[in-house]
């Protein structure tokens, strides 16, 4: 497993969702890799700082208390005397403008924020502040060893693939070896499911070994996973 890869499961496997089939290569490129494991662990030590900081709740009439002093702002405006157009003053006339665009930036850096990991998120918690209804995509698939089944009456080369992403995957298998019907599959896993694909007859009582080679692109890494299969 290379380093792009395992920064992409940090946050999977700090709160214990990593998939079991990738955990174990992951584990061993950390024994192999102390800048990752570096990495990791001081990222588990951010995430159990945030975790301990107190929430904080902005008081029950922030909203009504700040359209108050803005409104109160723009009706004084309002009310003074119309200078003639040669005494414009552009500081009054943008005076409002510049009050409403304050509290627009007070909101967006009140709003919450969100940090990957099993934390309490932060910010104040305004309850006019929706949540961003924008959702990134999430490309997250584990590929297990493949193996020789009988499938109604048949012995069959069976792949199995686990999709928890939120997309779907294609993935291109090779199988290399005497006895079996297609040396190539294509395969497009949908997002959200856990299937055994059945990938080629095989001749009954095989003995010799099959290459199992399986290639996908994931975050723009081409990502390959070789076996050798015998019954």
């Amino acid at each position: 497993m290379i380093c792009i890869r395992a920064k992409e499961l940090f946050s999977d496997y700090c709160d214990g969702s990593i998939d079991p089939a990738i955990s174990v290569p992951f584990e061993t490129h950390l024994d192999e890799c102390s800048s990752c494991k570096t990495e990791l662990t001081e990222l588990r030590s951010v995430w159990l700082g945030i975790n301990s900081m107190p929430i904080l709740e902005a008081p029950s009439d922030f909203r009504a208390i700040v359209w108050k002093k803005i409104d109160a702002q723009a009706n004084a405006e309002a009310a003074k005397t119309i200078k003639p157009w040669f005494k414009f003053s552009f500081k009054s006339y943008f005076k409002p403008a510049l009050a409403l665009g304050a509290f627009a930036i007070a909101l967006f850096m009140l709003a919450p924020v969100v940090i990957p990991g099993n934390h309490t998120n932060a910010g104040l918690g305004l309850p006019w502040l929706g949540q961003s209804t924008a959702v990134k995509p999430v490309l997250n698939i584990a590929v297990g060893e493949p193996v020789i089944g009988n499938y109604e009456g048949k012995s069959w080369v069976n792949l199995p693939v686990n999709n928890t992403g939120s997309v779907p995957v294609s993935l291109n298998v090779d199988i290399q070896g005497t006895g079996v019907e297609k040396s190539a599959v294509h395969i497009d896993s949908p997002s959200g499911t856990n299937n055994m694909y059945h990938l080629t007859h095989v001749a009954p009582n095989l003995t010799t070994t099959l290459i199992v080679k399986t290639t996908w692109e994931q975050n723009g890494i081409v990502n390959s996973k070789v076996y050798k299969l015998k019954q």
